[in-house]
């Protein structure tokens, strides 16, 4: 009889560190955990580390002629099997489902079952976990049996008819002495509902039953039942069926196999798009990654339902599964909660993307891969496309990738004959001929990016079925805001990404209205997957920091602002209307905020502080501009939007209130009570109200969170990829106001379980929740048997659904402790409500004003108990108390050549913050700095000063600016700074708190403008950002580190403002850069009104992702004086920053006139000399580079009617000044003579400062070489 055991129990584990020595020796000191486990998220400062993990298991073993199976769903990666110190077998993909036949190395009694994992990094994109990360079970069965997976279920509609057609293949492996296996098979067709609503040829009972009586042996058995009128699956509508085959000798049941199906049927035509079962659907579609935040990637079915029940309230109707094969329990809950999905297998297959990956295996494990993958997932009714790989470069590099798809598509087609989904590949490449060549091979041609190919191919490739594989790419910090909404920022020094929509990654939209036209206006397109739904660890573009900005929610799955917009397009206000404002409102006073509005109404209506902004129309059919936006200065109080119909009937409407500073905590849970299984999970939110009751949007407050009961905490998680703080702490930071708390039950308790959160000086919260029973729990269970014998006893044995233990089922392992989470099923969510100790805080459940989730209050309605707050030691929590905001208010935001400098009043929240770290900066409006003012601090000493000074800003300035009065600032609140404007344009004022952190946590600016001072040059001597360009053409986009990206589309130019290159100039360019693809880039160089091309340059080196490789050119000619640059391209490529090489003019002979700066009482400039120098005049020439070599002579030409005038010569080297006494004797005429100098190289400084009583005409100087 057979018998599939789950091994998820009982299991030890030992991490090593990678060795070839360690790759033999499993000895050391071992852990309990259970599976499935994940072991590198323990430690989540070193993600990517290279190990060996050693997995090891008992088992019993009586030997009664049946074969043992160990079926394992998942391991990351490379991984062998042995049993008592013999290889069993290996596996090498880490996505992939596998078996392994241990019955030969059994032996009667204990068994050791060892499990080695080897993680080498780096092998993935994306952070891939590592560890037997999905569920084991061990299969009992016999000689003969139904081959794993062997069920092939395929229903076809009749024409005009609500009669189906089911036919079934069974396929057989049968024993070797077996010459009649069995009699028959029996078939067994129930809904996985449990209510009955088929009608059949057959007995009509709770379940349908077909025999089969079988002739002659074979490998595949084939029979056709006839259903009417079955229930559909459809989007969000997940009915399911269920057959089992059950094999039968003598009138036993001795092997049996079942599978879920589902009635639908699916279409794709290159004019129609996708039709499901007869009528039209866009996908509306998402990529996931297979991770879960502070779980890691140990699937968990609790936290998978979670993910999709926040997809499908956004309005996604479909899944791909980035880039691997998806989970059991992925699968299961796209079935039954109706989700679309297209199942992709490989992110690489022979060329390798990362040193490690499995491009290593490819050529050896791909055919078995396939096999595995498709097998095990061909008959859920989700599936809709198979893809065979993801951006893969052999495809278009040559005849070798067409041969591979070849091979691919071959044994998709071996595995599911019957087409119960469509082939499908997505590719970035479709530009180029070889992946075209292979884009007629497939069903649906999948492009990632290119929407502006979609016409154009369209058009000449008529037959070619097109979809949007991967999209967007947008990038989005929750509740982070980068100013104006205008202006593309991709890096700041917070390392966040701006939740407005103006953060794109480059490759992708441009923005989320963007993408979604472009899908929705392409109506022969399939519809679109958005790259990403949800956040995950790995891939921090465009920083270094934990985890992604691509996801509509953060890896704690809370909502960032880009959720709505899509809602918005991907939801009918008839069903349920929405409405969503955004940014929170928590300004500097008279700062302009854009004040963004989404909703899925046709009218949307602003109001601040009760005052109508404006009405604004969205056309979701044909606008354009889906997120209307106002710009509103900013003043305490509250913004509202409202949203109607056609009509100007009211639909929705939502408040943000600003707010103070944190008073409270408050929490709620997804649910309220959880089965006594491993693996379930409670889902706590903590948030934070002021002392009005207001929701504190911004808070950071640090919580700790305490669990008493029959709970324990396994994972607190607040989106934030700057926070590298352990997610299997205690205690972490609220980011943007909330913080995830993840429970599970206690083994083998069942009761009250009390969350606490705290924080120093706030009000704490707790929630109780509850652990039932659950009568069958078993951590090592049957989770199939062959336990029914007739029909008639069917319906009471599987409604029961008793697990019968395995030998050493009662072996149960009463550690307590967070190592890997089982998967779990639990019911419907229950008690949304928030739920707060009555000692703590009383608030009223009634209040409209509370969300359905209890944490954004907008009205008061709590009372306190002075006995919970929380003051907090050492021992108790951290008492660090972060900025939350630094405040900026200003006079005036208009400087003027009468009025320059303005100073601005700053004021830390809250104040007894325990950081003091603030960093001033003046930036353009994507955050870059920038030369045109200067800020000082009040209480910094000169030499401390944070200078942005301009280009031509005179040292008297600088000297005047140092007399600013200063008091120390170290432990203050609030202070002070003044900002000088030097020259004309648009600047903000930034201030930045870092909260004891390497980011900026906490950003606060104001925008000035100035005007009548006059020019401010960009020096082309230091490195400029490219993204100080004046313009964003179409066919450009934000870069990483500040710089752009040329998308190659079209020829695409952007300009530079005016820079001074000086008296010398320059012949040399620099330039950082990166290319995307093969092939060289080319790029060309123009001044001013581009009519003059000073230089055509290629670029044609390689490099890792991202990694910027520095470029030297040589100029057409010398350019001198004032000039703006252009760079114009055709190419995909990124540029970083450039720089032009000054001339080395340290030997040359200088003209006096040629100086960068000169003040005093009297000089007179006459040609190219400065004559008439008198008392006090300085004389300053920068950057006169020697290069590698010195000089100790200087020879001066001039004259002077005095017996001796005294010059001070200064020279500053790399910071280091030092001075030179130079005494120049009468002279009737100009005259040349030699001083003797300290050696001196490298690019220097001069300053020659006339002593009292000068009366000198200088013609010019030169230095000579040593």
């Amino acid at each position: 009889m057979k018998r599939k055991t789950c091994l998820n129990n009982g299991w030890q584990f030992l991490e090593k560190e990678y060795s070839e020595e360690n790759l033999q020796c499993p000895d050391g000191e071992y852990m309990p955990v259970r599976l499935p486990h994940d072991y590198l998220i323990y430690d989540v400062g070193n993600l990517y580390r290279d190990s060996v993990g050693w997995y090891r298991r008992k088992l019993m073993y009586v030997p009664d002629g049946l074969e043992r199976v160990l079926f394992f769903e998942g391991i990351y990666m490379d991984s062998e099997v042995f049993i008592n110190g013999r290889s069993a077998g290996t596996w090498k993909y880490g996505y992939s489902s596998f078996e392994v036949d241990i019955t030969p190395y059994l032996e009667a009694g204990e068994n050791e079952l060892l499990v080695r994992v080897v993680h080498r990094s780096p092998n993935s994109r994306w952070y891939s976990g590592a560890g037997i990360y999905r569920s084991v079970y061990l299969i009992e069965r016999e000689r003969t049996h139904i081959a794993s997976y062997g069920l092939y279920i395929t229903p076809v509609k009749r024409a005009a008819s609500d009669t189906w057609d089911v036919e079934v293949e069974v396929e057989a492996v049968h024993g070797a002495d077996d010459e009649k296996p069995f009699d028959s098979i029996r078939y067994i067709i129930t809904q996985k509902n449990g209510k009955h609503d088929m009608q059949s040829n057959e007995e009509d009972s709770l379940c349908i039953i077909f025999n089969q009586l079988i002739g002659e042996k074979s490998n595949i058995y084939r029979h056709t039942f006839e259903i009417t009128a079955p229930k559909l699956w459809d989007i969000y509508c997940g009915n399911l069926y269920e057959l089992r085959a059950e094999l039968i000798k003598a009138g036993e049941i001795f092997d049996y196999e079942q599978s879920v199906f589902g009635f639908r049927t699916i279409e794709i035509d290159s004019d129609k798009g996708f039709l499901l079962n007869g009528r039209h659907v866009k996908i509306k579609g998402s990529c996931e990654h297979h991770g879960f935040g502070c779980l890691g990637a140990a699937v968990n079915k609790s936290a998978v339902r979670r993910k999709l029940e926040g997809l499908k309230r956004m309005g996604v109707n479909a899944i791909r599964t980035a880039h691997n094969m998806p989970s059991v329990e992925f699968m299961e809950l796209a079935d039954e909660m109706g989700f679309l999905v297209d199942s992709e297998a490989f992110d690489m297959w022979g060329h390798t993307k990362t040193k490690y990956d499995y491009g290593r295996f490819f050529a050896e494990s791909a055919k078995k891969d396939v096999e595995s993958w498709i097998r095990r997932d061909r008959n859920h009714p989700s599936i809709i496309m198979w893809s065979v790989g993801n951006e893969i470069y052999d495809m278009h590099a040559g005849d070798e990738g067409l041969a591979e798809l070849v091979m691919l598509l071959g044994e998709v087609k071996k595995h599911d004959p019957k087409k119960h989904a469509f082939t499908t590949f997505a590719s970035n490449y479709m530009r180029w001929e070889n992946t075209q060549k292979c884009a007629g091979l497939v069903d649906a041609v999948g492009y990632n990016y290119g929407e502006y190919l979609y016409k154009e191919h369209h058009a000449k490739h008529p037959d070619w079925v097109i979809y949007g594989s991967e999209t967007s790419s947008m990038l989005a910090s929750r509740g982070v805001y980068h100013f104006p909404i205008e202006t593309g920022t991709l890096c700041d020094t917070d390392e966040q990404c701006s939740a407005l929509g103006n953060c794109s990654a480059g490759w992708g939209a441009h923005s989320y209205t963007d993408n979604i036209i472009a899908d929705r206006d392409a109506g022969f397109s399939l519809g679109q997957f958005i790259w990403a739904g949800v956040d995950y660890f790995g891939e921090p573009t465009p920083y270094h920091t934990r985890n992604s900005y691509f996801g509509q929610m953060d890896t704690a799955g809370f909502e960032k602002d880009s959720y709505y917009i899509y809602q918005a397009e991907w939801t009918s206000f008839k069903e349920n209307p929405m409405v969503h404002v955004f940014p929170h409102w928590d300004f500097n006073p008279g700062q302009v905020v854009d004040v963004c509005v989404c909703s899925n109404a046709p009218i949307v209506e602003l109001f601040v502080n009760g005052m109508s902004m404006g009405r604004k129309v969205i056309d979701h059919a044909h606008g354009t501009e889906l997120v209307p936006h106002w710009k509103v200065p900013y003043e305490k109080g509250y913004v509202e939007a409202v949203a109607y119909d056609e009509a100007g009937n009211e639909l929705a409407r939502q408040m943000r209130h600003s707010f103070s500073d944190a008073d409270r905590l408050v929490i709620e849970a997804d649910r309220r009570q959880m089965e006594n299984r491993y693996g379930e999970l409670i889902f706590v939110e903590i948030g934070a109200l002021d002392k009005d009751g207001y929701a504190v949007d911004n808070a950071n407050n640090r919580v700790e969170i305490k669990v008493t009961g029959a709970g324990r905490l396994v994972g607190l998680d607040n989106g934030d990829s700057t926070d590298f703080d352990q997610v299997k702490a205690s205690s972490r930071r609220l980011f943007g106001g909330k913080l995830l708390a993840v429970i599970a039950p206690v083994e083998g308790v069942t009761g009250k379980i009390t969350v606490t959160a705290e924080a120093e000086g706030l009000w704490a919260a707790s929630i109780d929740l509850c652990v039932t029973d659950d009568k069958n729990m078993r951590d090592e269970y049957l989770v199939q048997s062959c336990i029914c014998t007739d029909k008639n006893n069917m319906a009471e044995d599987m409604s029961e659904n008793s697990f019968q233990l395995s030998e050493d089922a009662e072996k149960r392992n009463h550690t307590r402790n967070a190592d890997g989470l089982m998967d779990s099923v639990y019911s419907e969510n229950e008690g949304m409500e928030s739920s707060i100790k009555k000692t703590d805080i009383s608030v009223d459940e009634n209040d409209a004003s509370m969300d359905k989730k209890g944490i954004s209050a907008d009205k008061k309605g709590s009372s306190i108990e002075k006995t919970d707050r929380v003051i907090g030691t050492a021992d108790t929590l951290a008492s660090e108390i972060p900025i939350r905001k630094v405040e900026l208010t200003a006079e005036t935001f208009t400087l003027s050549a009468d009025k320059s400098s303005v100073k601005v009043h700053w004021k830390l929240y809250p104040e007894n913050a325990t950081y003091r770290d603030l960093k001033w900066s003046i930036t353009d409006t994507t955050g870059i700095a920038i030369k045109s003012a200067t800020v000082i601090q009040q209480g910094e000493a000169d030499e401390a000063m944070i200078k942005t000074g301009t280009g031509k800003a005179p040292d008297k300035m600088e000297a005047a600016e140092a007399q600013v009065k200063m008091e120390a600032v170290d432990m203050l609140s609030e202070g002070y700074v003044t900002v000088n404007a030097g020259g004309d344009g648009s600047f903000y004022l930034r201030c930045d708190a870092y909260n004891g952190r390497t980011a900026a946590g906490v950003r606060s600016s104001l925008e000035f403008t100035a005007a009548g001072i006059g020019p401010a040059y960009l020096d082309p001597y230091e490195p400029v950002s490219a993204g100080l360009c004046l313009e964003r053409p179409h066919g450009l986009s934000e870069g990483v580190g500040h710089g752009v990206r040329f998308l190659g589309k079209e020829k695409t130019k952007i300009s530079f403002g005016a820079m001074d290159f000086g008296v010398n100039g320059s012949e040399q360019l620099q330039m950082y850069l990166f290319k995307y693809y093969p092939g060289s880039v080319k790029l060309r160089i123009y001044l001013d009104d581009d009519s003059k091309n000073i230089l055509d340059a290629e670029f044609d080196e390689s490099a890792g992702w991202l990694e910027f490789k520095k470029a030297e050119y040589r100029l057409s000619e010398r350019i001198k004086g004032i000039h703006r640059i252009s760079i114009e391209s055709e190419d995909n490529f990124q540029l970083n920053s450039f720089s032009f090489v000054p001339v080395l003019h340290g030997f040359d002979r200088i003209n006096a006139a040629d100086y960068d700066e000169i003040f005093g009482d009297s000089y007179k400039v006459d040609g190219t000399a400065v004559t008439g120098i008198g008392n006090n005049v300085s004389i300053i020439y920068r950057r006169l580079n020697m290069g590698a070599q010195s000089a100790d002579k200087i020879k001066i030409c001039g004259r002077t009617a005095n017996a001796k005038d005294s010059i001070r010569l200064k020279i500053d080297c790399a910071g280091t000044e030092r001075t030179e006494l130079i005494e120049f004797e009468e002279s009737a005429a100009p005259v040349e003579r030699e001083f003797n100098i300290a050696p001196v190289g490298g690019e220097i400084t001069v300053t020659l400062l006339y002593l009292p009583g000068c009366n000198f005409d200088l013609e010019w100087f030169r230095f000579l070489q040593e």
